[in-house]
C-alpha cells in the first residue's frame, strides 16, 4: 500500500510539472497543465502504474508531444494506421510540433473505439508490441492524445527517448 501511495504521489508531481514550452522532451517546467485532457491524464497515470509494477522509472509527460498525439488521434479516424493520411510515417508529426523526428528513438501506440482510458490501456497491455512500447526502458517521455468522433474515442501514445541517436 505504501508503494502504491508513493507511486501516486510521484505521478501527481510529474503530472503537475509537465508543462513544456520547449522542443526537447526532457526540459519540463512547472505550470498549469490545462492543455492535457483528463482522459490523457488517466492514461498517463495508468502507464506509469504499469511501469512501476515492472520496476521501471515513470515517464515524463510532455504537453507539446501531447499536442502531436492529439493530432494523430484525429488522423487515425480517417486512416487507422501508423502511416498518416498524407502517406508519411507517423513520426513526421513530431517535426510539425518542434521535435526533430530523426534525432530521437520514437514509437507510437494507437487504438480506436475504446470508451475509457482503462479499456484503451487494457487493449495495449494485451498486445505484445504495444506493451513493449509502454514498458521500454529506452523511452523516457510520453505524449498522449485522445479524440472523440461519433461517440467513439481514438487514442494515441507517442514515445521519445531523452537522448539523440
Amino acid at each position: 500500500m505504501k508503494k502504491y501511495v508513493f507511486i501516486m504521489l510521484i505521478t501527481a508531481f510529474l503530472f503537475s510539472s509537465c508543462k513544456n514550452d520547449t522542443t526537447k522532451p526532457y526540459n519540463t517546467t512547472s505550470g498549469n497543465n490545462n492543455s492535457v485532457s483528463s482522459d490523457a491524464q488517466t492514461v498517463f497515470e495508468l502507464v506509469n502504474q504499469e511501469r512501476a509494477k515492472a520496476g521501471l522509472e515513470a515517464y515524463k509527460l510532455d504537453t507539446k508531444l501531447c499536442e502531436a498525439a492529439d493530432k494523430r488521434a484525429q488522423e487515425i479516424v480517417e486512416k487507422y494506421d501508423h502511416i498518416r493520411p498524407d502517406r508519411t510515417d507517423f513520426d513526421t508529426v513530431l517535426d510539425e510540433y518542434g521535435f526533430n523526428s530523426k534525432a530521437y528513438i520514437k514509437g507510437e501506440n494507437i487504438v480506436a473505439m475504446r470508451e475509457s482510458a482503462s479499456s484503451a490501456m487494457n487493449a495495449w497491455m494485451n498486445s505484445q508490441g504495444h506493451k513493449d512500447n509502454i514498458l521500454a526502458d529506452y523511452y523516457t517521455t510520453i505524449g498522449i492524445g485522445v479524440y472523440e468522433y461519433n461517440g467513439s474515442k481514438y487514442w494515441v501514445q507517442l514515445f521519445l527517448s531523452d537522448s539523440f541517436i
